[in-house]
């Protein structure tokens, strides 16, 4: 039995998840009257990437907060994805309400398996769910209240 260390380049593909197995054929150990064996390498992964959680294998979701006059008239966000790409969240002419998700399709985790990516509609990645969050002001002036009450 001998003891030594060795670097094995394993290739990790995209869309691959938690406990999916990597096989390293022949690279195990060696006896000369056996066959080699093999490497089996089992992925480990959080559901967390910064401010994003995978869900459902290939799906992303976030959280962006917005204030009470973005959610009335509209706004525009950039979010940094963890490819570091900037995706782009614009909504002009909807009123959006605290806990609206919005969807956006291609934008999740990387699909391996083609099958599965027929499941959902893409053959490529998977959505990316934006939950939009609304902060109230914390007080308004009696000059603004009137003016609500006016308008509603």
């Amino acid at each position: 039995f001998c003891n030594y260390q060795v670097s094995l380049p394993a290739h990790v593909k995209k869309g691959m998840q938690h406990d999916d197995l990597i096989r390293l054929d022949g690279e195990g150990n060696r006896h000369p009257s056996a066959y080699n064996g093999d490497v089996v390498i089992q992925l480990k992964s959080s559901n967390s990437y910064g401010n994003f959680q995978r869900f459902d294998g290939i799906h992303l979701k976030t959280t962006i907060t917005i204030s009470l006059k973005e959610a009335l008239l509209g706004f525009r966000r950039e979010i940094k994805h963890i490819d570091l790409h900037i995706v782009t969240i614009e909504r002009k002419g909807i009123i959006t309400q605290h806990n609206d998700v919005i969807v956006i399709s291609n934008e999740g985790m990387p699909i391996k398996d083609d099958d599965q990516g027929m499941m959902y509609g893409s053959s490529t990645h998977g959505n990316l769910h934006v939950t939009v969050l609304v902060r109230f002001p914390s007080k308004l002036s009696t000059a603004i209240l009137k003016e609500f009450e006016e308008l509603f």
